[in-house]
């Protein structure tokens, strides 16, 4: 009878271990992920403010025109 117990309480050592490895291996994957999003993110922002001083100095570029044409001769 103690055997019995003695190995179903070592194989659910064994799983334990095994899920705990598995949680160890995710954790890394996430850390990766993360910094993966990270670097994305900065990278983003970077190209959406790029993107906006575009927009607003071709805006202004718009508006000056538009002042030039209605001043005319």
């Amino acid at each position: 009878m103690s055997i019995i117990v003695g190995g179903i309480i070592s194989l659910l050592l064994s799983l334990s271990a095994y899920l705990l490895h598995l949680m160890v291996l995710d954790i890394r994957e996430m850390r990766v992920d993360q910094r993966e999003l990270r670097e994305l993110c900065i990278y983003l922002k970077a190209e959406q403010k790029i993107i906006r001083d575009y927009i607003s100095c071709e805006h202004a570029l718009l508006l000056s025109r538009k002042e030039n044409m209605g001043a005319g001769p």
